[in-house]
């Protein structure tokens, strides 16, 4: 299988895996959702804003759209019923982003900055399957 299609099959998994993880998570009450229970990020909520400010921080170093966020715990969305939306969002942006993209384009370089500020130069193909 070519790297493209391979990464279009990763973009289409990506958002189906979390919208079946999402099932899972919405009969938590609000209490469970937030609570905190053994997890890097604290809690169910802390660990789903991580993984949008991630998706939000690596999505925007794709196009362009540069987001300055102080940490990569930092808080973008502060309930469940602004954060599931904002995920989807952010998820089928992947899909349309790999599904516009060329062979030509997977063989050239991400130049970005990490949020501490330090450049890093990449493979297009293998940050983008990395991301997914």
């Amino acid at each position: 299988m070519a790297l493209l299609e391979h990464l279009k099959m990763m973009a289409d998994y990506h958002q189906w895996a979390h919208a079946r993880l999402l099932q899972y998570v919405e009969p938590l009450s609000k209490e469970e959702y937030h609570q905190p229970c053994g997890l890097y990020f604290t809690s169910v909520h802390g660990t789903y804003n991580h993984m949008l400010v991630g998706d939000c921080l690596w999505y925007g170093r794709f196009v362009n759209e540069r987001e300055d966020l102080p940490g990569l715990d930092h808080e973008l969305c502060s309930s469940r019923e602004l954060l599931v939306p904002a995920l989807t969002v952010q998820l089928s942006k992947w899909v349309d982003y790999v599904g516009q993209l060329t062979e030509e384009q997977l063989e050239g370089e991400l130049t970005y900055r990490s949020v501490v500020g330090e450049q890093y130069s990449l493979p297009i193909g293998g940050v983008v399957g990395a991301c997914l």
